[in-house]
C-alpha cells in the first residue's frame, strides 16, 4: 500500500471513510484531514468553526458530506463544495462547512457514535449518559435558512445516566417513578409499555461550583393514584402533581436534607425522615400528624402494612423501629431494636397464617447477607445468615394461590427468590444487573417485578403462578370471587389510566383554541376544497364537450377518409387482378419457350454425349496397346540392366582381387623395409653409445 502523500506529523485518533478512495481522519488537535487516491486535499483545522477548539468524538459521511459531532455535544455539518449553492470555493476544498448546533439533551455530553437510516431522513446519536437521540436532517437546512432550530429528540425520552437510587410504585396506574442522584433526574415509566413517559432534571446554580451541591435531589415517592408526587431536596420538600408532560409544583415544605419518604398503601399518609426525626402528615392537606426522634439519620427503608395500620423504618447501621395506628401513631415497643454490625436495606411485612403481623429484615453485614422475621413484640422468629453476597434490597409477592415469596436483590446484582415462610434457605436466582441491585418493587397485583441497580439499568420480570410443573394456576367460580373478594389489589392497577393524564385549564383552553381554530382553518380549507373541485369540475366537463365535439368531427373526417380509402383499395384491388391475369399469361408463353429450347438443347447434349462416348472407346483402345508396348520394353530394359549389372559385378570383383595381392606385396615390402629401419637406427645408436662411452 502506498503511503499517503503531503501528510505531515499528527496524533492520528481516527478515522472515517467518505468514499471508496477518500478518508477522513482527525486528530487530538481538533483538526480533520481529508485524503483522496493516497494524497492530502483538505485540512479542516477548526472542525466546528468557533472560537473554542473542540475535541472530535466521531465523524459520520452521508451522500452529501459529513457530520462531525464532539465530547461536549457539539455537532457539525460539512458537505461538498458542488452541493453548496452559497460556495464561493476560492481556495477550490472539497468540503464546505455549513452549520454547527449544540441541541439541549446532548450540550455537555460526549457524542460516542452516529449513524443515519437508509433514507437520510434521521441521524441517530449515541451519547455517554446513555441516551439515545434522533436529529431531523431536513431541519439542519441546506442552502437554507441557517438560523432554525434543528430538531432533536431523545428515544423514550432517555434514560438515566448513572445508578437508579431510588423507585416508587403506584397502586391504580401502571406507573413506577425512578430516581438518579448522579443525574438527579426523576422519570416517570410505564412498564406496560415499558416506555419513559416524562422526565425532569434537578440541578442547582452555575455558581454553586461542588459537585455534589449541584444535585439537590435526595428521594422521591409516587402516590397511589399515580397522580402525585412527592420528592426530598437538600434545601425542602416538593409536592408535585403530575401532568401530562410536566410536574407542576404543588406545596413546599420547608425540611432540609430528606432521606426517605414514602407514601402509605391506601394514600391518606406521608411518611418522611428527616435526620433523626419521623414526620407523619396527611398526603391530600399537607397537615401535620405525626413526628418522633429516631435512633438514626441513616435510614434506608420504609414500609407500610397493607392496611395502613404500622410502619416499619430500618437504617444502615442496624436499627429497625416500628410504629402502629391506633386512633393515632405511637410507638410499637419502648425501644429501637438495635444491631450495629448489620446494615439494613429493606424491610417488607408478612402476614402470618395466624394473622400476625411479621416484618421481613433484610441486608448483612459486609461479608454475609441476613434475613431476620419478626413477630410483633420484636421477637426473633426465624434468622437466617448466607454466605454468598450481600442483601441490597427486596420485597415480597402476594399471589392469589396464597403462595408468598421473598425476592431480594444482592451487591454483585443478582436477583434471589426465596419460599416463604422461610423454613428452608433453598431458593432460585438470576443474573441480572452489572453491579450493586440498589432496589427491588413488586407491582401492586404481583404480576410484575421492578429491579434497579448501580448500572442505570431497569429490569421487570413477570411474574408467573403455576400449579405444578406444567399446569398454570388459575382459580375458577367461587375461588376466583373468594380471591377477588379477599385480595383487591389483584384487580386495582387499571392499564387504561396510564393514558389519562392531568392538564392545566390555561393549556386546555388553548388546546380547544387550537383545536377551533384548527376546525374553522379546516372549514375553510374545506370550502376551497370544494370550490376548487366544483370550477375543476366544471373545467372538466367544458373540456369534455368540447373533445366530445372535436371528437365527432374527427370521426366524420375519419369515415370520409375510410370511404375514400375504400374506394382507392378496390379501384388497386381490379388493376391489381388486371396485373396477375397479364402476368400469368406472360409466365405460360415462358414456360413453353422454355420447353423447346430445353427439348432443343436435350437433343445436341445427347448427340454430344454419344460422339464423346465413341471418342472415349477409341482412346482406351489406344492407351491398352501403348501400356501393353510400355510393358514389353520395360521388361526388356530390365533383363539388360540385370546382365549388365552382373557382368560390372564380376569385373569389379576381379579388379578388387587384383587390389588384394597388390596390397598383400605392398604390406611385405614395408615391414621388410621397416625392420632394415629399425636395425639400421640400432646400430646408429650402438654406435653413438659407443663414441660417448
Amino acid at each position: 500500500m502506498p503511503p499517503f502523500q503531503g501528510i505531515g506529523s499528527h496524533l492520528f485518533t481516527d478515522h472515517c471513510w467518505l468514499g471508496d478512495e477518500r478518508i477522513a481522519a482527525w486528530t487530538a488537535e481538533g483538526e480533520i484531514i481529508i485524503v483522496d487516491d493516497f494524497q492530502q486535499k483538505q485540512i479542516i483545522e477548526n472542525a466546528f468553526m468557533s472560537e473554542d477548539i473542540y475535541n472530535i468524538s466521531c465523524i459520520k459521511a452521508y451522500s452529501k458530506g459529513f457530520f462531525v459531532a464532539s465530547d461536549n455535544g457539539i455537532m457539525a455539518l460539512w458537505v461538498r463544495s458542488e452541493e453548496n449553492n452559497q460556495s464561493t470555493n476560492k481556495e477550490n476544498q472539497l468540503y464546505d462547512f455549513i452549520r454547527r448546533w449544540s441541541p439541549v439533551v446532548t450540550k455537555g455530553v460526549k457524542i460516542i457514535s452516529m449513524d443515519i437510516n437508509t433514507s437520510e431522513e434521521y441521524i441517530i446519536v449515541a451519547l455517554q449518559n446513555n441516551n439515545i437521540a434522533l436529529v431531523n436532517i431536513k431541519s439542519i437546512g441546506l442552502n437554507d435558512n441557517m438560523t432554525r432550530e434543528v430538531k432533536v429528540d431523545l428515544i423514550w425520552r432517555g434514560f438515566h445516566s448513572g445508578p437508579i437510587t431510588c423507585i416508587d410504585i403506584a397502586v391504580q396506574r401502571p406507573i413506577i417513578v425512578t430516581w438518579s442522584q448522579d443525574d438527579s433526574t426523576i422519570r416517570l415509566w410505564n412498564y406496560y409499555t415499558f416506555k419513559c413517559e416524562l422526565t425532569r432534571e434537578y440541578f442547582a446554580h452555575k455558581e454553586m461550583m461542588i459537585v455534589e451541591a449541584a444535585k439537590p435531589l435526595l428521594t422521591v415517592a409516587i402516590h397511589p393514584s399515580g397522580y402525585y408526587i412527592a420528592a426530598g431536596f437538600k434545601d425542602k420538600i416538593r409536592i408535585y402533581h403530575v401532568l401530562h408532560d410536566d410536574l407542576r409544583i404543588f406545596r413546599n415544605i420547608e425540611r432540609k436534607f430528606c432521606t426517605k419518604i414514602k407514601f402509605s398503601n391506601g394514600g391518606q399518609w406521608l411518611a418522611w425522615a428527616v435526620q433523626k426525626n419521623l414526620y407523619i402528615y396527611r398526603s391530600y392537606t399537607l397537615e401535620w400528624v405525626f413526628s418522633e426522634k429516631t435512633s438514626s439519620s441513616h435510614v434506608t427503608d420504609m414500609k407500610f402494612t397493607r392496611n395502613d395500620t404500622w410502619l416499619c423504618m430500618v437504617s444502615a447501621d442496624g436499627f429497625m423501629q416500628r410504629w402502629v395506628y391506633n386512633n393515632g401513631w405511637c410507638k410499637l415497643n419502648d425501644g429501637p431494636l438495635s444491631n450495629k454490625s448489620l446494615d439494613f436495606r429493606a424491610c417488607p411485612f408478612a402476614n402470618t397464617l395466624e394473622d400476625e403481623l411479621r416484618v421481613i429484615l433484610l441486608g448483612g453485614d459486609g461479608l454475609r447477607s441476613a434475613i431476620k422475621v419478626l413477630s410483633r413484640k420484636d421477637e426473633i422468629f426465624q434468622n437466617y445468615f448466607g454466605n454468598d453476597a450481600k442483601i441490597t434490597a427486596g420485597d415480597l409477592v402476594w399471589t392469589p394461590n396464597k403462595i408468598n415469596n421473598l425476592v431480594v436483590g444482592t451487591d454483585k446484582g443478582i436477583v434471589k427468590v426465596y419460599n416463604m415462610p422461610l423454613y428452608h434457605t433453598e431458593y432460585d436466582e438470576f443474573t441480572a444487573h452489572y453491579g450493586e441491585i440498589t432496589q427491588v418493587v413488586v407491582s401492586p397485583d404481583s404480576k410484575y417485578i421492578f429491579t434497579a441497580g448501580n448500572d442505570g439499568w431497569i429490569f421487570v420480570f413477570s411474574i408467573t403462578e403455576y400449579l405444578n410443573e406444567h399446569e398454570l394456576f388459575k382459580p375458577i367460580g367461587l375461588e376466583e370471587e373468594k380471591v377477588q373478594n379477599e385480595d383487591f389489589t389483584s384487580m386495582i392497577v387499571d392499564e387504561a389510566l396510564a393514558d389519562i393524564v392531568l392538564v392545566k385549564r390555561a393549556e386546555m383552553e388553548e388546546w380547544r383554541k387550537k383545536q377551533e381554530q384548527l376546525r374553522q382553518e379546516m372549514e375553510e380549507t374545506s370550502n376551497r376544497v370544494e370550490s376548487t373541485i366544483a370550477d375543476v369540475k366544471n373545467s372538466f366537463n367544458k373540456q369534455m364537450t368540447d373533445q366530445e365535439i372535436s371528437h365527432k368531427k374527427e370521426k366524420k373526417n375519419l369515415e370520409e377518409r375510410y370511404k375514400a380509402l375504400m374506394n382507392e383499395k378496390a379501384a388497386q384491388e381490379h388493376e391489381y387482378s388486371q396485373n396477375i391475369k397479364r402476368m400469368e399469361l406472360n409466365h405460360i408463353e415462358m414456360i413453353e419457350e422454355l420447353k423447346a429450347i430445353f427439348d432443343k438443347k436435350s437433343s445436341i447434349d445427347n448427340s454430344n454425349y454419344l460422339t464423346l462416348e465413341q471418342k472415349k472407346i477409341e482412346m482406351e483402345q489406344s492407351y491398352l496397346k501403348k501400356i501393353k508396348q510400355m510393358e514389353d520394353d520395360n521388361r526388356k530394359m530390365i533383363e539388360d540392366l540385370e546382365s549388365n549389372y552382373k557382368s560390372r559385378i564380376e569385373e569389379i570383383m576381379g579388379e578388387f582381387e587384383e587390389s588384394k595381392k597388390t596390397a598383400d606385396g605392398l604390406k611385405s615390402m614395408y615391414e621388410m623395409k621397416l625392420t632394415q629401419q629399425e636395425d639400421e637406427h640400432e646400430q646408429e645408436i650402438a654406435e653413438l653409445k659407443a663414441v660417448f662411452e
